[in-house]
């Protein structure tokens, strides 16, 4: 597998003479941010693919109006945010967040559908995430299976990991600008003439992959002073828990699985490990350093390729797994 990830950053080098070369992960992001390719519609979720197809007789309006905001897509996705479209459907896409720096989803890969339902922009963006390891993993208290969230506890009562629905594992974004979660004002919510795909994007971009993600748990700002400590011990202990999934299977997850190396990202993968590899073990370095639960936390879990499973079975750490991908080789 090493020497497949050298093979790409090599392929993936500027060559000299090039009449165009793109020098750094910025300029990368600039030509790439929004591109379309064929059968999209092919590559969503089963549950995404079914609603996008009982969609019938769309619009003059509403496809005028996504036409209008698939070409601003171009300029006004900030880096870390990528976008593909159907060539043919233009209401389907499926989107690539890049988590920002200084948060536990740092550099992770996070990946969701997108279809705009049939009286769009009247209605939001109908937008499942994807990035759950078959639905076992919860990254964020606002991405619950099937949007329901849990019942209501006293907040120190709460699990650290939302349950998951394993039936059908649909993990439905929870943010009030696509009328998922309450809000206290009428203007959070999706406005027609207003929000667009680019704000939904950019909110779960800064408000779900944020800081302190455990503070968006409901009632968190009304905790008593009184157990402030065991507020900040939970918020402490989720973020740990959070760097941990982002390395295993947000970051790592992406190198060693074919079928998401080489999947319909395949060119932004190549691209954020060669330009942001280095950088990421080094970050995952200062995890181990900081992070018990990373620190301690054993790969073994996985099933391909065969040479991935014997390293795992061996009880490899997340650091010598990034290593063994990002490295020098040997």
């Amino acid at each position: 597998m090493a020497h497949i990830v050298v093979r790409l950053q090599n392929k993936l080098s500027p060559k000299k003479g090039s009449s165009h070369q793109t020098v750094t992960w910025k300029d990368y992001h600039t030509d790439n941010c929004f591109v379309r390719k064929q059968n999209v519609l092919q590559q969503l979720r089963y549950d995404s693919r079914d609603f996008a197809l009982a969609i019938r007789n769309p619009s003059t309006k509403r496809t005028r109006r996504i036409s209008t905001e698939t070409v601003e897509l171009h300029t006004s996705l900030p880096e870390g945010i990528f976008v593909i479209g159907d060539e043919v459907r233009i209401d389907v896409m499926k989107a690539l967040i890049v988590g920002p720096q200084d948060t536990p989803y740092e550099g992770g890969l996070f990946e969701f559908d997108i279809v705009l339902p049939s009286d769009y922009p009247f209605k939001p963006p109908s937008v499942r995430f994807l990035t759950t390891n078959n639905g076992t993993v919860s990254f964020n208290p606002n991405l619950y299976p099937n949007g329901k969230g849990t019942p209501p506890h006293r907040w120190a009562l709460r699990p650290l990991r939302p349950p998951i629905n394993a039936a059908n594992n649909v993990i439905v974004v929870c943010l009030s600008l696509i009328n998922t979660y309450r809000a206290e004002s009428d203007e959070s919510y999706w406005q027609p003439f207003a929000s667009t795909i680019s704000s939904v994007l950019v909110s779960i971009q800064a408000m779900i992959f944020c800081d302190h993600p455990y503070e968006n748990e409901p009632g968190y700002e009304n905790v008593h002073l009184a157990i402030e400590q065991r507020k900040r011990d939970r918020d402490r202990d989720y973020n740990k828990k959070q760097q941990t999934n982002t390395m295993r299977y947000a970051i790592l997850d992406w190198m060693a699985k074919g079928h998401m190396r080489n999947g319909i990202w395949q060119d932004v993968i190549k691209n954020h490990f060669y330009y942001n590899g280095k950088a990421l073990l080094e970050k995952a370095k200062n995890w181990e350093a900081s992070n018990d639960v990373f620190r301690y936390y054993n790969c073994r879990q996985d099933r391909e390729p065969e040479d991935y499973l014997e390293r795992r079975k061996k009880g490899k750490t997340l650091v010598q797994e990034m290593e063994y991908f990002v490295g020098d080789p040997k």
